[in-house]
Protein backbone atom coordinates (compact mmCIF):
# COMPACT_ATOMS: atom_id res chain seq x y z
CA UNK A 1 0.00 0.00 0.00
CA UNK A 2 1.34 3.44 -0.77
CA UNK A 3 1.91 6.02 1.63
CA UNK A 4 -0.93 8.31 -0.32
CA UNK A 5 -3.41 5.56 0.19
CA UNK A 6 -2.08 5.03 4.15
CA UNK A 7 -2.72 8.69 4.11
CA UNK A 8 -6.16 8.57 2.63
CA UNK A 9 -7.16 5.53 4.45
CA UNK A 10 -6.25 7.33 8.04
CA UNK A 11 -8.11 10.37 7.13
CA UNK A 12 -11.03 8.31 6.28
CA UNK A 13 -11.25 6.62 9.41
CA UNK A 14 -10.58 9.73 11.66
CA UNK A 15 -13.44 11.67 9.69
CA UNK A 16 -15.50 8.66 10.39
CA UNK A 17 -15.02 8.90 14.21
CA UNK A 18 -14.81 12.72 14.68
CA UNK A 19 -18.17 12.99 12.70
CA UNK A 20 -19.75 10.20 13.88
CA UNK A 21 -21.69 10.03 17.31
CA UNK A 22 -19.22 11.95 19.17
CA UNK A 23 -20.15 14.98 16.74
CA UNK A 24 -23.46 14.12 17.82
CA UNK A 25 -23.82 14.03 20.88
CA UNK A 26 -21.15 17.15 21.60
CA UNK A 27 -23.13 19.33 19.04
CA UNK A 28 -26.25 18.50 20.68
CA UNK A 29 -25.49 18.70 23.85
CA UNK A 30 -24.09 21.97 23.81
CA UNK A 31 -27.17 23.01 22.02
CA UNK A 32 -29.40 22.07 24.80
CA UNK A 33 -27.33 23.21 26.74
CA UNK A 34 -26.73 26.66 25.88
CA UNK A 35 -30.97 26.78 25.43
CA UNK A 36 -31.06 25.85 29.11
CA UNK A 37 -28.40 28.26 30.25
CA UNK A 38 -30.24 31.39 28.15
CA UNK A 39 -33.28 30.54 29.11
CA UNK A 40 -34.69 29.59 25.69
CA UNK A 41 -33.73 32.58 24.05
CA UNK A 42 -34.85 31.42 20.25
CA UNK A 43 -38.23 33.05 21.92
CA UNK A 44 -36.79 35.74 20.76
CA UNK A 45 -35.89 35.38 17.44
CA UNK A 46 -38.25 37.90 15.85
CA UNK A 47 -36.75 40.43 18.35
CA UNK A 48 -32.87 39.42 17.09
CA UNK A 49 -34.31 39.67 13.34
CA UNK A 50 -35.74 43.36 13.96
CA UNK A 51 -32.14 44.55 15.92
CA UNK A 52 -30.76 42.82 12.63
CA UNK A 53 -31.97 45.78 10.65
CA UNK A 54 -32.02 48.21 12.64
CA UNK A 55 -28.97 50.60 12.98
CA UNK A 56 -27.52 51.62 15.84
CA UNK A 57 -25.58 55.34 15.53
CA UNK A 58 -24.25 54.90 19.57
CA UNK A 59 -23.04 51.09 18.87
CA UNK A 60 -18.87 50.35 18.44
CA UNK A 61 -17.58 48.77 15.39
CA UNK A 62 -16.64 48.63 12.18
CA UNK A 63 -19.66 47.70 10.61
CA UNK A 64 -23.53 47.76 11.17
CA UNK A 65 -25.62 44.89 12.71
CA UNK A 66 -27.21 44.58 8.74
CA UNK A 67 -23.62 43.99 7.69
CA UNK A 68 -22.93 41.80 10.11
CA UNK A 69 -25.93 40.00 9.45
CA UNK A 70 -25.19 39.69 5.36
CA UNK A 71 -21.83 38.43 6.20
CA UNK A 72 -22.62 35.40 8.92
CA UNK A 73 -25.71 34.50 6.27
CA UNK A 74 -22.76 34.32 3.41
CA UNK A 75 -20.58 32.01 5.21
CA UNK A 76 -23.46 29.26 6.26
CA UNK A 77 -26.00 29.22 3.68
CA UNK A 78 -23.91 27.96 1.06
CA UNK A 79 -22.23 25.39 3.04
CA UNK A 80 -24.75 24.48 5.67
CA UNK A 81 -28.61 25.53 4.74
CA UNK A 82 -28.01 24.58 0.86
CA UNK A 83 -25.22 22.02 0.51
CA UNK A 84 -25.66 20.69 4.14
CA UNK A 85 -29.27 20.09 4.15
CA UNK A 86 -28.86 18.56 0.18
CA UNK A 87 -26.39 16.23 1.68
CA UNK A 88 -28.55 14.98 5.14
CA UNK A 89 -31.37 14.63 2.50
CA UNK A 90 -29.29 12.41 -0.34
CA UNK A 91 -27.93 10.83 2.93
CA UNK A 92 -30.88 10.11 5.24
CA UNK A 93 -33.50 10.55 2.79
CA UNK A 94 -36.57 13.36 3.62
CA UNK A 95 -37.04 12.56 6.74
CA UNK A 96 -33.39 14.10 7.58
CA UNK A 97 -35.53 17.15 7.49
CA UNK A 98 -37.11 17.22 10.52
CA UNK A 99 -33.52 16.40 12.47
CA UNK A 100 -32.32 19.05 10.52
CA UNK A 101 -35.02 21.50 11.93
CA UNK A 102 -35.20 20.38 15.79
CA UNK A 103 -30.90 20.70 15.65
CA UNK A 104 -31.46 24.19 14.40
CA UNK A 105 -34.10 25.29 16.68
CA UNK A 106 -31.65 24.24 19.36
CA UNK A 107 -28.77 25.31 18.09
CA UNK A 108 -29.62 28.70 17.87
CA UNK A 109 -28.75 29.22 21.43
CA UNK A 110 -24.98 28.16 20.55
CA UNK A 111 -24.52 30.57 17.51
CA UNK A 112 -25.89 33.31 20.05
CA UNK A 113 -23.49 32.61 22.82
CA UNK A 114 -20.90 32.16 19.94
CA UNK A 115 -21.87 35.79 19.10
CA UNK A 116 -22.01 36.97 21.99
CA UNK A 117 -18.91 35.76 23.53
CA UNK A 118 -17.04 37.14 20.27
CA UNK A 119 -18.48 40.71 20.58
CA UNK A 120 -17.37 40.83 24.60
CA UNK A 121 -13.82 39.46 24.48
CA UNK A 122 -13.09 41.58 21.11
CA UNK A 123 -10.30 44.03 21.03
CA UNK A 124 -10.11 47.64 20.45
CA UNK A 125 -6.24 48.54 18.26
CA UNK A 126 -4.59 51.51 18.62
CA UNK A 127 -6.29 52.78 15.06
CA UNK A 128 -9.35 51.93 16.14
CA UNK A 129 -10.78 49.20 14.89
CA UNK A 130 -12.18 46.04 15.93
CA UNK A 131 -10.23 42.31 16.14
CA UNK A 132 -12.44 39.49 17.57
CA UNK A 133 -13.69 35.82 16.72
CA UNK A 134 -12.71 32.59 18.89
CA UNK A 135 -8.98 33.17 19.03
CA UNK A 136 -9.35 36.23 21.02
CA UNK A 137 -12.16 34.86 23.28
CA UNK A 138 -9.60 31.82 24.01
CA UNK A 139 -7.13 34.08 24.62
CA UNK A 140 -8.75 37.27 26.66
CA UNK A 141 -11.77 34.71 28.10
CA UNK A 142 -10.70 31.18 28.48
CA UNK A 143 -7.17 32.01 30.37
CA UNK A 144 -8.42 34.57 33.00
CA UNK A 145 -11.24 32.74 33.55
CA UNK A 146 -8.87 29.23 34.11
CA UNK A 147 -5.67 31.25 35.44
CA UNK A 148 -3.83 29.52 32.56
CA UNK A 149 -2.23 30.58 29.79
CA UNK A 150 -3.84 29.62 26.29
CA UNK A 151 -2.46 32.22 23.97
CA UNK A 152 -0.94 29.07 21.92
CA UNK A 153 -4.23 27.20 21.49
CA UNK A 154 -5.22 30.79 20.18
CA UNK A 155 -2.65 30.86 17.64
CA UNK A 156 -3.34 27.31 16.51
CA UNK A 157 -6.86 28.28 16.25
CA UNK A 158 -5.97 30.97 13.80
CA UNK A 159 -3.24 29.22 12.03
CA UNK A 160 -6.11 26.31 11.55
CA UNK A 161 -8.91 28.35 10.77
CA UNK A 162 -6.51 30.26 7.91
CA UNK A 163 -5.62 27.07 6.18
CA UNK A 164 -9.47 25.84 6.53
CA UNK A 165 -10.84 28.85 4.77
CA UNK A 166 -9.09 27.60 1.53
CA UNK A 167 -11.31 24.35 1.36
CA UNK A 168 -14.77 25.44 4.14
CA UNK A 169 -16.66 27.10 1.04
CA UNK A 170 -16.06 25.98 -2.45
CA UNK A 171 -14.18 22.88 -1.21
CA UNK A 172 -17.18 21.56 1.15
CA UNK A 173 -19.62 22.23 -1.35
CA UNK A 174 -18.16 20.79 -4.58
CA UNK A 175 -17.27 18.24 -2.85
CA UNK A 176 -20.80 17.71 -0.79
CA UNK A 177 -22.47 17.78 -4.43
CA UNK A 178 -20.26 15.07 -5.90
CA UNK A 179 -21.03 12.86 -3.01
CA UNK A 180 -24.82 13.59 -3.69
CA UNK A 181 -23.77 12.61 -7.01
CA UNK A 182 -22.26 9.23 -5.94
CA UNK A 183 -25.01 8.74 -3.39
CA UNK A 184 -27.57 8.55 -6.38
CA UNK A 185 -25.89 6.65 -8.61
CA UNK A 186 -25.14 4.64 -5.91
CA UNK A 187 -28.70 4.09 -5.53
CA UNK A 188 -29.44 3.02 -9.10
CA UNK A 189 -26.73 0.51 -9.20
CA UNK A 190 -27.72 -1.08 -6.06
CA UNK A 191 -31.32 -1.07 -7.35
CA UNK A 192 -30.39 -2.82 -10.53
CA UNK A 193 -28.28 -5.31 -9.22
CA UNK A 194 -30.75 -6.47 -6.47
CA UNK A 195 -33.14 -6.96 -9.74
CA UNK A 196 -30.40 -9.08 -11.19
CA UNK A 197 -29.34 -10.37 -8.08
CA UNK A 198 -25.58 -9.36 -8.40
CA UNK A 199 -25.39 -8.38 -4.97
CA UNK A 200 -26.21 -9.82 -1.57
CA UNK A 201 -25.14 -8.19 1.80
CA UNK A 202 -22.86 -5.83 -0.02
CA UNK A 203 -23.55 -1.88 0.62
CA UNK A 204 -24.09 0.10 -2.17
CA UNK A 205 -23.17 3.48 0.14
CA UNK A 206 -19.52 2.18 0.39
CA UNK A 207 -18.04 3.90 -1.75
CA UNK A 208 -18.72 7.01 -0.07
CA UNK A 209 -16.47 6.11 2.74
CA UNK A 210 -13.85 4.65 0.73
CA UNK A 211 -13.75 6.28 -3.37
CA UNK A 212 -11.19 3.23 -4.38
CA UNK A 213 -13.28 1.11 -3.56
CA UNK A 214 -15.04 -0.28 -6.99
CA UNK A 215 -17.88 -2.78 -6.95
CA UNK A 216 -17.47 -5.75 -9.68
CA UNK A 217 -19.41 -8.00 -11.51
CA UNK A 218 -18.29 -11.75 -11.85
CA UNK A 219 -19.85 -13.74 -14.49
CA UNK A 220 -18.89 -16.68 -15.82
CA UNK A 221 -20.73 -19.95 -17.59
CA UNK A 222 -23.00 -22.07 -14.86
CA UNK A 223 -22.66 -19.84 -11.94
CA UNK A 224 -25.64 -17.11 -10.93
CA UNK A 225 -23.47 -13.37 -11.43
CA UNK A 226 -22.55 -12.14 -8.51
CA UNK A 227 -20.85 -9.17 -7.43
CA UNK A 228 -17.88 -8.24 -4.70
CA UNK A 229 -15.86 -5.11 -3.71
CA UNK A 230 -12.76 -4.70 -5.09
CA UNK A 231 -10.28 -1.38 -3.92
CA UNK A 232 -8.83 -0.66 -7.07
CA UNK A 233 -5.17 -0.43 -7.02
CA UNK A 234 -3.91 0.40 -11.29
CA UNK A 235 -3.99 -0.43 -14.43
CA UNK A 236 -2.06 -2.70 -16.53
CA UNK A 237 -2.31 -3.54 -20.37
CA UNK A 238 -5.57 -1.48 -20.43
CA UNK A 239 -7.00 -3.58 -17.48
CA UNK A 240 -7.74 -2.23 -14.13
CA UNK A 241 -6.55 -4.26 -11.04
CA UNK A 242 -7.17 -4.43 -7.65
CA UNK A 243 -7.70 -6.98 -4.33
CA UNK A 244 -10.75 -8.87 -3.52
CA UNK A 245 -12.22 -7.03 -0.40
CA UNK A 246 -15.37 -9.27 0.59
CA UNK A 247 -16.01 -12.68 0.10
CA UNK A 248 -17.93 -14.48 -2.98
CA UNK A 249 -20.57 -17.38 -2.40
CA UNK A 250 -19.78 -19.27 -4.91
CA UNK A 251 -16.27 -20.45 -6.49
CA UNK A 252 -14.71 -18.61 -9.04
CA UNK A 253 -11.52 -19.70 -8.23
CA UNK A 254 -10.97 -16.16 -6.44
CA UNK A 255 -10.42 -15.47 -2.92
CA UNK A 256 -10.90 -12.55 -0.33
CA UNK A 257 -7.75 -10.47 -0.59
CA UNK A 258 -6.73 -12.12 -3.73
CA UNK A 259 -5.90 -10.06 -6.64
CA UNK A 260 -8.10 -9.42 -9.80
CA UNK A 261 -8.32 -7.58 -12.99
CA UNK A 262 -11.59 -6.40 -14.56
CA UNK A 263 -12.10 -3.94 -17.47
CA UNK A 264 -15.48 -1.71 -18.45
CA UNK A 265 -17.96 -3.66 -20.09
CA UNK A 266 -20.86 -2.12 -22.07
CA UNK A 267 -24.36 -4.22 -20.55
CA UNK A 268 -27.76 -5.01 -22.80
CA UNK A 269 -29.06 -1.57 -21.55
CA UNK A 270 -25.84 0.49 -22.50
CA UNK A 271 -24.78 1.19 -19.18
CA UNK A 272 -21.56 0.63 -18.38
CA UNK A 273 -20.35 -1.91 -15.65
CA UNK A 274 -16.76 -3.32 -14.49
CA UNK A 275 -16.77 -6.95 -15.18
CA UNK A 276 -14.28 -9.41 -13.86
CA UNK A 277 -11.04 -10.48 -16.20
CA UNK A 278 -11.11 -14.42 -15.72
CA UNK A 279 -8.06 -15.06 -17.67
CA UNK A 280 -5.61 -12.39 -17.44
CA UNK A 281 -1.55 -13.02 -17.63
Amino acid sequence: MDFLQMLNDFFTKFDNILWGVPMIVILLGAHIYMTVRTKFVQRKTFKAIKLSVTKDPDSDGDISPFQALTTALASTIGTGNIIGVGTAIALGGAGAVLWCWISGVFGIATKYAESLIAVKYRVKTRDGKMRGGAMYAIENGVSKKTGINFKWVAVLFAIFALFASFGVGCGVQTNAIAKIDIVAKATQVSRELEELRLYKELDPSRHLEYPDDVMVYFLEEGKEPEACWIRLEGMQDGKMYGTVLTALHQDFGVKEKDTVYFGMTQMEDDKLACVWVKDHE
